[in-house]
């Protein structure tokens, strides 16, 4: 499956170093979870338009899920997510 950021959750799954998302606002993150991981080498890191970190995931390696309490605001709506492995995905809950 590609990125869809038109559903709730956000689905991001393109593996790389860096997969900017523009939006044109300020989003609200409910929570942000790491789902398929294999490893605790599997990671995730989202950042806002100023490039501070607001989620930081490791992957498990019992296959459940690595989730972030509430987040809430993003300022300037953009994600920067880096996925270790082929086969994990973020999901981003957006309120």
């Amino acid at each position: 499956m590609a990125n869809d950021v038109s559903t709730n959750p956000h689905h991001l799954d393109t593996v790389g170093s860096q997969l900017n998302l523009a939006f044109p606002s300020t989003v609200f993150c409910e929570q942000v979870e790491l789902v398929g991981s294999v490893s605790v080498a599997d990671s995730a890191i989202i950042r806002n338009k100023a490039g501070k970190i607001v989620a930081e995931l490791t992957g498990t390696t019992d296959g459940t899920a690595a989730r972030t309490g509430k987040i809430g605001k993003i300022e300037g709506g953009y994600y920067l997510a880096v996925l270790s492995n082929a086969g994990t995905h973020v999901n981003m809950y957006i309120r």
